[in-house]
């Protein structure tokens, strides 16, 4: 007589037996080797197919949850504890810096990560920061999964469709703590482009990007850095990036004096942010196409 199996479906191709009841698991000799080659393909793949249900329900995992597209950040507010400071800077904010409010670990009700870039909109009369959601529909949560109240039994619990569930068992599907370590490097690294701007020297060819000049290449003749008094640069957590010596970085503004061409005594000036280097194979002055 077959014996029954606790296995999932083998790589290969081949189909096992379904997940028994509580009441009919029976292993054998042969299984432990089966279940051990199978559970080293399955951690070669990156995927916690070893996790039982109680393990689960004990230990904190970081899960992908489904939900309205539209309301992520109002989810993810709301499980951070963060609601009410995010309510007014949500609508767009002059400084991209007050979308970094630090978290009082407190109020807390649940860790909550939602991907996001900034974009940078320009109104008639204003520009104004904007964030974005990077995965629309999707956030992600760290949590056990006998306390996901938060999430279900909320006043966010409308908006929540459910986890991203293991095709073969069903159950939430866990993401391993390296992989979202990863993933938010590498989502986190786009505030880190956005502010590491470049110093421009004289001398120095440079693209505007925006406003009346947009797509010169132009010549610096003079760069008015300054440092903004008492703003000090900030992490997506909201905490204070510091040098070396563990002091804060301040916050410094560039302004840029140009010319479009060697014989031009006009100058202009421009926001460093609205400009880049200029590509390899531009013209020295000119339209760059």
């Amino acid at each position: 007589m077959e014996q029954d199996s606790i296995l999932t479906p083998v790589t290969d191709g081949t189909t096992a037996p379904s997940e028994p009841s509580s009441t009919s698991v029976n292993v054998g000799t042969a299984t432990p080797r089966l279940l051990s080659e199978l559970e080293d393909d399955h951690q070669r793949e990156g995927i916690r197919y070893n996790l039982s249900k109680e393990r689960l329900y004990a230990t904190k995992h970081w899960y992908a949850v489904y939900c309205t597209p539209n309301h992520e950040f109002q989810i993810g507010d709301y499980l951070m504890g963060r609601e009410d400071q995010m309510k007014k800077v949500r609508r767009g904010s002059s400084k991209k810096e007050n979308f970094f409010v630090q978290v009082d670990p407190e109020k807390v009700r649940m860790e909550c990560f939602v991907p996001s870039v900034f974009l940078h909109l320009k109104y008639s009369d204003r520009m104004v920061w904007k964030e974005k959601v990077a995965t629309p529909g999707i956030i992600f949560v760290r949590c056990k999964l006998n306390e996901r109240d938060p999430l279900f039994y909320g006043p966010v619990a409308e908006y929540i469709t459910g986890f991203i569930n293991d095709r073969v068992r069903h159950w939430p599907m866990p993401i391993p703590d390296e992989q979202m370590e990863v993933f938010r490097a590498a989502i986190e690294a786009e505030y880190a482009i956005s502010v590491e701007r470049p110093t421009f020297a004289p001398g120095d060819r440079v693209l505007v990007l925006e406003g009346a000049l947009n797509g010169r290449v132009a010549e610096v003749v003079e760069n008015r850095e300054r440092v903004i008094k008492n703003e000090y640069r900030k992490d997506r957590q909201g905490q204070l990036v510091l040098d070396a010596d563990g002091n804060p970085i301040p916050v410094r503004k560039q302004t840029l004096c140009i010319r479009l061409n060697a014989e031009l005594v006009a100058l202009f000036e421009v926001d460093a942010d609205k400009v880049v280097p200029a590509p390899q194979g531009a013209p020295d002055y000119g339209v760059y196409e």
